[in-house]
């Protein structure tokens, strides 16, 4: 969910739109002469956002996740109750 907002408002409003922003996860994008210019997202969720794109540039990774949903969709699974068991 996200807000828009001008870079003129943004800066006569900026402690709500932390506010905003920081309890609510909105995220609120800053525009100038109508264009985008800038987004305010929660740290949480930019943390997030930027661990995810760690993963995606990991090929080793994303291999590792392709042949996961390959097993997967092949029925080559173990249930979870047999993976607590064997602990």
């Amino acid at each position: 969910m996200s807000n828009t907002i001008s870079a003129t408002d943004a800066r006569a409003k900026l402690y709500d739109l932390l506010e905003e922003v920081d309890k609510l996860s909105k995220r609120v994008i800053i525009t100038r002469h109508g264009k985008t210019k800038a987004v305010l997202v929660n740290a949480d969720e930019l943390e997030s956002l930027e661990e995810t794109l760690e993963v995606l540039r990991d090929k080793r990774a994303m291999a590792s996740i392709a042949k996961s949903m390959k097993e997967i969709k092949a029925g080559k699974i173990i249930p979870f109750e047999n993976v607590i068991a064997a602990k």
